[in-house]
């Protein structure tokens, strides 16, 4: 995971948005297994925004993804909004998940004024415009990256045989220097360290 975040191209590119300096402060890797495996695709993520403008997420997908198991939806330039008012909670299923992404702090993003009621859920390429939701179409080993506050989700993986497995890495700018947090986990039982690392391209052989 190392070898990749610190890879040179990566750099530079997280250097052109963020800075010389650079730090890596999350690393994730997620699998959506399909329906037809094992009868329920995973949760569908709601529609939410990461950090803020000092923060960037790239998204490496390890199977070809795209709107049928579980692709990443972005809503075409929601980020020009800034940072949106969270969706209230209004019956008990849907307290029911806000509980659940809690966790992991994801709080459903009100995106009622950017997205019409006509606009499609998905974009094709047949017919894309600049509104509506557009989901990430990639090849295995494909990346994107995308700005802190555009708004996105991902639906459940309904696919009968392709599982959705993707590595999340989440970098920030800032002064070169490793820092510590003590984090609580979300039920109170425990806690862990916390820890983000400078990036530099000293280590990487091209």
């Amino acid at each position: 995971m190392w070898s990749l975040a610190t890879h040179h191209k990566i750099v530079d590119m997280l250097q052109s948005y963020l800075g010389a300096d650079v730090q890596l402060y999350a690393s994730q890797l997620h699998r959506k297994v399909s329906a037809g495996a094992h009868g329920h695709g995973g949760h569908a993520v709601p529609i939410h925004q990461d950090g803020d403008e000092n923060v960037l997420t790239l998204w490496i997908a390890l199977d070809d993804v795209d709107e049928t198991n579980g692709g990443l939806r972005v809503l075409r330039g929601g980020h020009k909004y800034g940072r949106l008012p969270f969706q209230p909670v209004k019956t008990h299923a849907e307290l029911s998940d806000a509980e659940y992404f809690s966790r992991y702090n994801v709080f459903r993003a009100d995106v009622s004024k950017l997205l019409p009621s006509h606009a499609p859920l998905v974009s094709t390429r047949a017919t894309q415009r600049n509104e509506g939701m557009y989901c990430y179409r990639l090849k295995a080993g494909g990346a994107a990256m995308h700005h802190p506050l555009l708004p996105h989700c991902s639906e459940s993986n309904m696919s009968m045989d392709r599982d959705r497995r993707v590595i999340i890495l989440r970098f920030m700018s800032g002064v070169i220097q490793e820092k510590e947090d003590v984090i609580q986990h979300w039920d109170g039982s425990t806690t862990f360290t916390r820890r983000a690392f400078p990036l530099t391209c000293t280590s990487v052989t091209t």
